[in-house]
């Protein structure tokens, strides 16, 4: 049986007429994913939806975006912005490179320039042409910290976690340090601050989907149900390239992390202070 099947493929994989299948698409009840005009339904998402009691649940109504609730605010209500830069796999992997330079730079700097211990946002086009979308995501993850300088013009220092990757060449190490500076970001409740850190808001809802035994798609990153733009497109596969890194689509090291993390916000009133501190050691096997 193919693993990926079109319209009529899944008419006669499930034994009901096409129209059937497109009431289900339009009233988004059905998994399905779409790409340069093509429709393709993925079997292993069809017999869990088979699988689902209520198969209605798959779709995305308001309320049920609504019952998403991130630090007392319905998650459709923050800004959500993604970077289409870091999609795929290859932009997470350049990243720590991206992190080593710029600490590199910063130490050679505070030898030859008097001390200081910061980048300018041009100084950052020496390490990539693509130099804005990985200094904005470093500093949503909690790898970089800016301050306000002279006039307008922002400083942007390394934070431990940046040192830290700049002095490892394990992955599995830098994905730890990755998931300790988002963690280190939520227990200081910066993340919701005036400057909203994307990134980790967008991470906690993918998990939370999947957690509830939902496969996100593009509807569960619209704004509001009549949102046609390319941008939840954007936020999904940003997301979901981001969650893919850090776990290799590991539920289990997800729902782990997911854990502490909830512990750390206090949504989930069941966990004890001991249980999350348990969580939180996530690579320790």
């Amino acid at each position: 049986m193919k693993n990926w099947m079109s319209i009529k493929d899944l008419g006669e994989y499930l034994q009901i007429s096409e129209n059937k299948i497109r009431f289900f698409i339009k009233n988004r009840q059905i998994p399905f994913h779409e790409k340069h005009g093509l429709l393709r339904f993925n079997r292993e998402e069809i017999d869990h939806w088979m699988k689902t009691p209520d198969s209605k649940k798959i779709g995305v109504s308001e309320d049920t975006r609504d019952s998403y609730v991130y630090q007392g605010k319905p998650i459709r209500e923050y800004s959500l912005s993604a970077s289409k830069v870091m999609i795929g796999r290859q932009p997470w992997k350049r990243l720590p490179e991206f992190i080593r330079n710029f600490v590199d730079r910063v130490n050679n700097i505070k030898v030859h320039d008097e001390g200081r211990d910061f980048l300018y946002r041009k100084e950052f086009s020496l390490f990539s042409n693509k130099y804005s979308d990985y200094l904005n995501v470093c500093y949503q993850l909690g790898l970089i910290e800016k301050r306000q300088g002279v006039g307008r013009e922002k400083h942007y220092y390394p934070v431990m976690h940046a040192e830290k990757i700049a002095k490892e060449d394990s992955e599995e190490k830098i994905k730890t340090i990755i998931l300790d500076a988002i963690l280190d970001i939520v227990k200081r409740r910066l993340e919701v601050s005036t400057d909203e850190r994307h990134a980790i808001i967008l991470l906690w809802y993918v998990l939370s989907l999947k957690a509830k035994g939902l496969q996100p798609d593009e509807s569960h990153f619209r704004k509001d149900a009549g949102e046609l733009s390319y941008y939840p497109s954007i936020r999904f596969n940003f997301t979901k390239s981001l969650s893919e890194f850090l776990f290799d689509n590991d539920r289990n090291k997800e729902q782990r992390f997911l854990d502490g993390w909830n512990g750390l916000i206090g949504t989930v009133k069941t966990v004890k202070r001991k249980e999350v501190k348990e969580r939180l050691t996530l690579f320790d096997e």
